[in-house]
């Protein structure tokens, strides 16, 4: 009998076998949904920037990119080699999320066996892409951060520091993708000074202590002060919660351990930090360098600074959006009680029955998901995981001394997939929508994982139990969800139809891809291929969706200089710029995402001009009780 089992046995321990599986099983998962759902800003940001530079623009210089620019380049390259389609971004996004998955089981397989590494693995997957399947920046700031992240552990395997500088390259690619790649370069940087302390302990104790530790005591304290700066804006509690505290408690953690490791040589530990940190950011400045190359040239590197660092201020005032209410914390205490007790090996959880309790609670939970409490409940028990982790994985590395423990590779671990957590979450700020979490949520599961299998007495089976209550809740209501409600309640709608077959093949409401087909319809009755159309407010996607150009900078008209400062001279701008395009469709759209309704003066100014035109809205049958959401006008 134990002989028949043993191949079993050995399959079931089996990391290759387990990652072919997850690989296959995510594949099978992702594929058929890569086409589905979109919100049309976001679509049409993406299409017409990179339509933009396949016709020689440059972002920044020519428009004003919301993001560094690499994206729009990306997706450029792919329209040119691929067709103009918006489905083959989403294919782009697909191909690397394919390659993501192994990367996160060999992260995962460092510290947990090879069946619940696999099993995390696609936990990790399921609270990520298939969530919105836009290709959207955040994403590939995620795939840099978890692929930066494999190269750190390849770096404590056997400090060669060519696994330093591939690390900082995944650094530089995801600034150059959107600037809040530099949250995972600050991670890096931590996990180095950590590094860099372990290796310290080793060496001979000196007599006294010199300056590097009070540098890396004022470092870390202007790390902190850094963290606050960035969110001092709308500076709350929940806020503090979610993103000062962990990075105060990895400061903290690192200011105890170097005053732990007491004297040593300084020359040494300024050779062996210096060196580190110097070839993460060579690997972080060459791709950032050669992308500045066309600006160089053609002397836009102003125009690259003022898009990358001040406009994004502008868009942080006018897009915003709250965390959870301090109430909603409740629903992460079963947690805290499972980390903290369970740490201590107080909880008396290695019990089949108290496994078999927790295995039925989760699994009525995971069920009753469409209701809308214990939707919120579920969520909200996992976005405030990052402070509750960071604080009990900190305690759990201060716990032990460098000398006493057996592992010290595994508690440097530990701390890179704290540090990465911590910083990676800040994407959440300042518009903490529920989808933003699903940004930083498979860091943050694996720094779950990694502290509860960090436990002296870690009750496994409860875990295990947490672990396939969260797949499960993802695959039934988060995934199937809508967008827009994720995080709150469960909404599901039927995207089935297919939004234009020639420019974006992807399926939708049925209503809104009527509503599209028929503003396009009419955009292209009165205008050529090509010529300019002037679309407002906040509809990049109609320029996209009529291949009609755009005649201004922007994509969204909060973000114009003179939206708010002066709004009788923006009105004098528009109607020069579409006097000097010859611009001869108008295309309103009367809200806004972001810079809410049409001004009177602007829309009194355009139907002078423009004289004629048609109303279009969601439910065409009932023009009387549904107002219009566009409106297409026209001069002859």
């Amino acid at each position: 009998m134990n002989r028949d089992c043993k191949p079993l046995t050995r399959l079931f321990q089996d990391r290759h076998a387990w990652l072919l599986i997850v690989w296959l099983s995510a594949a099978a998962y992702l594929v058929p949904r890569a086409g589905r759902g979109w919100i049309p800003h976001d679509e049409g940001l993406l299409g017409q920037s990179a339509v933009r530079v396949l016709s020689g623009e440059l972002p920044h210089r020519d428009f004003d990119d919301p993001y560094t620019g690499g994206l729009a380049c990306l997706h450029a390259f792919v329209f040119r080699c691929a067709g103009v389609d918006l489905y083959w971004l989403r294919a782009t996004l697909l191909l690397v999320s394919l390659v993501y998955v192994p990367v996160v089981y060999s992260i995962a397989a460092r510290v947990l066996s090879p069946a619940v590494a696999g099993v995390t693995t696609l936990l990790c997957v399921v609270w990520s892409v298939p969530n919105y399947f836009a290709a959207l920046p955040s994403w590939y700031n995620l795939f840099f951060a978890v692929f930066g992240t494999w190269a750190l552990l390849r770096y404590l395997d056997s400090h060669q520091h060519r696994w330093l500088l591939l690390a900082g390259l995944m650094g530089g690619l995801s600034i150059l993708i959107k600037v809040t790649g530099a949250y995972y370069v600050a991670a890096a940087i931590l996990f180095l000074v950590y590094d860099e302390q372990i290796q310290a302990s080793a060496s001979p104790r000196g007599t006294a202590r010199g300056v590097f530790p009070l540098f890396s005591a004022a470092c870390l304290v202007v790390f902190v002060a850094a963290v606050v700066r960035l969110v001092r804006q709308r500076f709350t509690l929940m806020d503090a919660l979610h993103f000062v505290l962990p990075a105060a408690v990895l400061a903290l953690f690192l200011a105890l351990h170097e005053w732990r490791l007491g004297p040593r040589s300084d020359r040494a530990r300024w050779r062996r930090l210096g060196l580190a940190v110097a070839t993460l950011g060579l690997g972080v400045a060459i791709p950032l360098a050669l992308f500045l190359v066309p600006y160089a040239a053609s002397s836009s590197i102003p125009a690259f600074y003022h898009g990358v660092f001040v406009l994004p201020q502008k868009r942080w005032d006018s897009a915003a959006y709250p965390l959870p209410v301090p109430a909603t914390l409740v629903a992460v205490l079963p947690l805290a009680v499972l980390l903290v007790m369970g740490s201590r090996g107080t909880l008396p959880t290695r019990s089949m029955r108290y496994v078999a309790l927790t295995g039925f609670v989760c699994g009525v939970l995971a069920w009753s998901g469409r209701n809308e409490f214990v939707y919120s409940a579920i969520w909200n028990s996992l976005r405030p995981l990052v402070p509750l982790v960071t604080v009990v994985g900190c305690w759990l590395l201060a716990s032990r001394s460098a000398t006493e423990s057996p592992a010290p590779q595994r508690r440097e671990i530990l701390f890179l997939l704290l540090a990465m957590a911590a910083m990676v979450s800040l994407v959440q700020y300042p518009y903490a929508f529920g989808i933003y979490f699903c940004y930083a949520a498979p860091l943050v599961i694996l720094a779950f994982a990694c502290t509860a299998a960090s436990q002296p007495s870690a009750p496994g089976g409860v875990h295990l139990c947490v672990l396939f209550l969260y797949l499960a809740f993802g695959l039934l209501w988060v995934n199937r969800g809508y967008v827009r409600t994720i995080g709150v309640k469960f909404a599901s709608i039927e995207e089935n139809t297919i939004l234009d077959p020639e420019r974006a093949n992807l399926r939708v409401l049925d209503r809104r891809a009527r509503l599209y087909q028929d503003v396009v319809a009419e955009i292209r009755r009165h205008s050529d291929t090509g010529a300019f159309i002037y679309a407002t407010a906040d509809c990049p996607e109609i320029y996209f969706l009529s291949d009609r150009a755009n005649p201004t900078r922007t994509f969204y008209d909060v973000f114009e200089s003179d939206f708010q400062a002066d709004p009788p001279g923006r009105v004098r701008r528009i109607l020069a710029i579409l006097d000097e395009r010859n611009v001869k469709v108008v295309v309103l759209r009367w809200s806004g995402e972001f810079s809410g309704e049409l001004s009177t003066e602007l829309v009194q100014a355009l139907q002078v001009r423009f004289p004629a035109g048609k109303h279009f809205g969601y439910f065409p049958e009932t023009p009387a009780r549904s107002p219009p959401v566009f409106t297409v006008a026209w001069r002859e």
